[in-house]
């Protein structure tokens, strides 16, 4: 099973080298879904042009985690890198698997590599999803229970500022958010209203599915932060309800004048991974 682990990543990062062939070796950006110098992409907006390159956020990140988990010594840091990249992954799959699968099994054709790649994609990604999903990083915290650990220390006010800042822009990335708000969103319109809705319904499964999953967002994952019950242990049930509080208009900030209510309202908090340390003799009625 140790082997899965490493393969999973040099596939991923095999399938985006050859996707990108013909951009980096033949010059032909249309593969790689970059835009043509000539395209009236270049007279949108700096925040359209934007918008548009998020999809290369998510390539560039597994080429970096990967090149690290290979290269690096260091078994910390190798850790981490698979942290990072088994979390990007998962969530991304999650996300793009209506698109992926409809725009994958559309028109079956094998006559360009191209059209090849997009097919062999679909079996293979569902192969590494599972290894990921059930090949979890060294020493990675089961759903956390404070009244098992002695010691802990709760996440600052600035570092969970930090937290739902990364937090917002990579809900964005990874949910597409950037194209739904590059329409006009100030008329009252049935436009207007179902870009709320997406908004609203994108957002809570970000939030959910990263906390149900990892009791991190990507944002804790960076900060060294994790989400943990006060009495009982973390699960999808309290992520559950953290993403739906956190729907309240401006209650998303309350940890900045120390209010904290959807973790209060939810029977949950925030601490670093680092300072917790067990109880050598846990309740185990809990």
């Amino acid at each position: 099973m140790k082997v899965l682990k490493p393969l999973a990543l040099a596939v991923i990062m095999f399938e985006i080298i050859v996707t990108h062939y013909e951009m980096f070796f033949t010059g032909d950006s249309s593969s790689s879904g970059l835009p043509n110098p000539n395209h009236i992409f270049w007279k949108l907006s700096i925040i359209s042009q934007l918008a548009f390159y998020t999809r290369e956020f998510f390539p560039l990140a597994y080429l970096i985690t990967t090149i690290i988990y290979f290269v690096s010594t260091n078994s910390r840091l190798q850790n981490k890198a698979y942290s990072i990249f088994r979390y990007l992954f998962i969530i991304q799959f999650i996300f793009n698997l209506p698109t992926f699968l409809s725009h994958g099994l559309s028109g079956l054709k094998f006559e360009t590599l191209k059209q090849r790649i997009e097919i062999i994609q679909i079996p293979v990604r569902f192969a590494v999803f599972f290894i990921l999903l059930f090949n979890k990083p060294i020493n990675q915290p089961k759903a956390i229970n404070l009244q098992d650990y002695t010691t802990h220390i709760p996440a600052s006010r600035w570092s969970r500022l930090l937290t739902h800042l990364l937090d917002m822009l990579f809900c964005f990335t990874v949910t597409k958010l950037w194209y739904l708000t590059l329409n006009n969103v100030y008329s009252v319109s049935l436009e207007t209203a179902l870009l709320l809705l997406s908004f609203t319904l994108l957002y809570f499964a970000y939030f959910f599915l990263s906390e149900a999953l990892f009791s991190q967002t990507f944002g804790k994952l960076l900060t060294g932060s994790i989400v943990a019950g006060v009495s009982s242990k973390m699960g999808p049930g309290k992520a559950a309800l953290r993403s739906l509080f956190r729907l309240i208009p401006f209650e998303r900030y309350s940890f900045l004048i120390g209010k904290d209510w959807h973790d209060k309202l939810s029977g949950t908090t925030v601490v670093y991974i680092n300072s917790l340390k067990e109880d050598f003799f846990p309740d185990e009625s809990k």
